[in-house]
Parts: C-alpha cells; sequence; structure tokens
C-alpha cells in the first residue's frame, strides 16, 4: 500500500491543505477506509478531482483520467509535506517527460 501523507493514517480519512506555486490553493482529502481502494480527492478552484491510488517508488501517487485540462489526466505524488500536481497524456505512447507540472505544493501547518 502506498505510504499516505504524513497527516493520514491508514483506515481514516483526512483532510490536508496545500499552498502551491504557481498560486494556488488545494485542499486534499485522503480517504483509506478501504486499504485495498484508497484514493485522494483534490478540490481545486471548487472542483472536486477523485484520483485513484497507484504505485510510487516512494511517497504517494494518485491518478485520474479527469484532468483540469480537456483530454488530460492528472497526478499527484506527495512525499513528506511536499506535493506536485502534474498533467498526465492519456495516450499509451506518451513518455514521462512530457507531462507537464501544473503545480509545486507544500502542506500548510495548523498554528
Amino acid at each position: 500500500m502506498p505510504e499516505p501523507p504524513m497527516s493520514v493514517t491508514s483506515g481514516q480519512s483526512s483532510t490536508v491543505h496545500y499552498g502551491c506555486t504557481p498560486d494556488q490553493q488545494i485542499l486534499a482529502t485522503y480517504d483509506n477506509r478501504d486499504a485495498t481502494k484508497p484514493k485522494a480527492i483534490l478540490n481545486i478552484n471548487g472542483v472536486n478531482y477523485e484520483l485513484y491510488s497507484v504505485v510510487s517508488a516512494s511517497g504517494a501517487r494518485y491518478a485520474t483520467e479527469q484532468g483540469i485540462q480537456p483530454e488530460q489526466g492528472m497526478q499527484w505524488h506527495t512525499k513528506a509535506d511536499k506535493a506536485v500536481l502534474t498533467s498526465m497524456t492519456l495516450d499509451h505512447t506518451a513518455q514521462p517527460e512530457d507531462e507537464k507540472m501544473l503545480f509545486d505544493c507544500t502542506e500548510h501547518t495548523a498554528h
């Protein structure tokens, strides 16, 4: 099972606020209640995107075929308090180096 962000524990659902560059706020809800199907729901500009867990060498990675851009999916890769949202070309011939970073994010800490 992928390693969830630090504020999330297995078997639970938790919400994390991220501040991103370029200027964007992302609210991520990590739902690990079903250990066989962990998912992340990203709220970006009031729109929810549901992403499913995918294999990651380190951290946790989620993907969806319905992204911000038409005809493109997205990948959300988290590790510690950092996260990166990239585009995902929906074509099996696409190369990883062709994907574009949409947002580079850092988890907001509660004060």
